[in-house]
């Protein structure tokens, strides 16, 4: 069993030529912030700034009223994130326009 899954993985690294000529597409990028501070706009939009990594530009990400929220099992509106000052979060978003689609809270 392990030498068909070594196969398989040994397969996948050196690339299978499928005929298949599709381009990936990046449509969701991640921040990890270990103090998210979110500054709101209105009660339906918001800001945050972000790093993608230590040494990346910083980003102001905008969050709207589909973006998802979730702390725990609950689902939050942009008002309560916004009260939970300094708490670590995983932001992800479209990078190419920035807008936050989730935003996931560590505790």
């Amino acid at each position: 069993m392990s030498r068909i899954v070594a196969s398989l993985v040994a397969m996948l690294a050196i690339g299978i030529n499928t005929g298949v000529t599709e381009t990936l597409i990046n449509i969701e990028e991640a921040a990890e912030v270990s103090a998210l501070v979110m500054h709101l706009d209105s009660p339906a939009a918001g800001r945050i700034f972000a790093r993608v990594c230590d040494d990346c530009e910083l980003l102001t990400l905008r969050a709207n009223s589909k973006t998802r929220i979730k702390r725990g099992q609950k689902f939050l509106s942009l008002d309560q994130a916004a009260a939970l000052k300094a708490k670590g979060a995983t932001v992800l978003f479209n990078p190419s326009t920035l807008r936050i689609t989730r935003i996931i809270f560590w505790n």
